[in-house]
C-alpha cells in the first residue's frame, strides 16, 4: 500500500499515469503473476473473495466456483378410466380412485392422499441425508407423520363448468405432526430437531413445490419420546 502511494505521487508530480515500469522487478512479477491468477479466475467463472487480515497484514484470496446445476427427471407413465387410473413409475406400480360419495369405486388412494404421502416420503429421504450431515451427526432412527390437507372444493365441482372457478382448486394447507425418533442411546435437544426440521424444508422438492404454489405448511416436528420398537435397532 505504502509503495503503490510512492508510486501514485511521483506519477502525479511528472503529469503522466502510472505504468508497470514504475514498480521494482520483484514488485512487476507479484503484479504480473497476479494478473494472470485473476484472468484464470475469470475464465473458470470464479469470484476472488479478498479478505484482509484483522491488522492489515496481507490479503487472502478464495475462489468460489459456481456449483454445478445437474438437472433430475421423473418420468411416470399411466393410463385412466372413469375415476380411477394406475401408473408406472420404473418398476413400481401405483393406483388412484376417488370415493364412491364423488362418483368413483374406492378401489385405490385419493391422488391428493397421494400427494400427501408423497411429502411424508420425500421428508423422510430428505432428513435422513441432512440428519447424516448434521455437525454433529443426529442419529435418526425414523419419522412418524400425522398430516391433513385443506382445500376448498368448490374449486373443483362449481359449475357451471365452462366458467373460471371463484376458487382455487389447490391444497391451501397442510397441518400436522412430525415425531421424530432417535435411535437407541441417542439424545437430542428440540432446538436440534428444530434445526433439522428447517434444513429438511429447504431442500425437500415435494414441500418446495407446495410451498410455491401458495400452500401454507403449518407442520410441527417434535422429538418423540424413547420408544421400546427403537431399542436395538440400527441406525
Amino acid at each position: 500500500q505504502a509503495l503503490g502511494s510512492s508510486i501514485a505521487a511521483l506519477c502525479a508530480h511528472e503529469g503522466r499515469p502510472p505504468c508497470l515500469a514504475d514498480l521494482s522487478p520483484f514488485a512487476r512479477a507479484c503484479a504480473c503473476a497476479h494478473a494472470q491468477a485473476s484472468r484464470a479466475m475469470l475464465r473458470l467463472g470464479g469470484v476472488a473473495v479478498l479478505r484482509a487480515g484483522r491488522r492489515g497484514v496481507g490479503a487472502r484470496a478464495k475462489a468460489q466456483l459456481p456449483v454445478s446445476r445437474r438437472s433430475m427427471t421423473y418420468r411416470v407413465f399411466g393410463q385412466g378410466s372413469g375415476s380411477a387410473a394406475e401408473f408406472t413409475c420404473g418398476s413400481h406400480l401405483v393406483r388412484t380412485d376417488v370415493p364412491k360419495s364423488l362418483g368413483g369405486r374406492d378401489t385405490a388412494a385419493q391422488p391428493v392422499e397421494l400427494l400427501i404421502a408423497a411429502l411424508m416420503g420425500c421428508e423422510t429421504a430428505t432428513a435422513t441425508y441432512v440428519a447424516r450431515h448434521m455437525k454433529p451427526r443426529l442419529r435418526l432412527r425414523r419419522i412418524a407423520f400425522e398430516y391433513s390437507a385443506e382445500r376448498n372444493d368448490a374449486g373443483a365441482q362449481e359449475l357451471p363448468i365452462e366458467q373460471k372457478p371463484q376458487h382455487e382448486a389447490r391444497l391451501t394447507a397442510i397441518r400436522g405432526t412430525a415425531h421424530v425418533h432417535l435411535a437407541a442411546g441417542a439424545v437430542e435437544t428440540s432446538d436440534r430437531i428444530a434445526l433439522l426440521q428447517e434444513l429438511v424444508e429447504q431442500r425437500c422438492p415435494v414441500a418446495s413445490t407446495l410451498r410455491a404454489g401458495g400452500c401454507e405448511m403449518a407442520i410441527r416436528w417434535v422429538l418423540a419420546p424413547p420408544s421400546a420398537a427403537d431399542e436395538g435397532t440400527p441406525e
